[in-house]
């Protein structure tokens, strides 16, 4: 199931983050400290139109998947993960369409991310979900060259055509 996160997820994130960047894409320490920064940064302000949400599988927390606002009208995603052992079972979908809809809700018109070229999987599903990827760039970052790049949804679009593909969660 997915839920909203709860103090004693924070943690999780952190460690789920750390371990599966450093094990499939060999980051270093630099990009633990910036989850932390950012999970951090959500907790403290607990403001309503932000949330984290965990995948919750009997009682094992699998992976998560958060929502900041960037600004009036925009919302940045963000510590998007699902763990090896729960890949192939939905969750991603079902996070970004919880995401997305939450997005909806808080009335926000756009939801931005940043992401790598590398991360495969990630950038199927945000097409598949009506993003675009508008900028991309090298940069150096958690000791590698990396290849960014911005995506990009608008959601004003997106709830009048009802091109959305949402799904219910689970």
């Amino acid at each position: 199931m997915i839920r909203s996160y709860c103090t004693s997820d924070v943690p999780y994130v952190i460690e789920a983050h750390r371990k599966i960047y450093k094990e499939e894409y060999e980051y270093d320490e630099s990009f633990v400290m910036f989850i932390t920064q950012s999970i951090t940064s959500l907790h403290k302000r607990n403001y309503h139109r932000e949330n984290v949400w965990i995948v919750d599988e009997q009682g094992q927390q699998r992976g998560s998947i958060a929502i900041q606002e960037a600004s009036g009208k925009i919302a940045k995603l963000g510590l998007f993960l699902v763990e090896p052992i729960a890949r192939g079972k939905g969750y991603a979908e079902q996070l970004l369409q919880t995401a997305i809809r939450f997005c909806i809700d808080k009335e926000y018109v756009q939801i931005d991310l940043i992401t790598n070229a590398n991360l495969l999987a990630a950038r199927k599903l945000y097409r598949k979900n009506g993003f675009t990827l508008i900028a991309s760039w090298s940069e150096e970052k958690s000791g590698k060259v990396l290849e960014e790049e911005q995506w990009r949804l608008e959601l004003s679009s997106t709830v009048q055509d009802h091109s959305l593909p949402l799904q219910q969660p689970l």
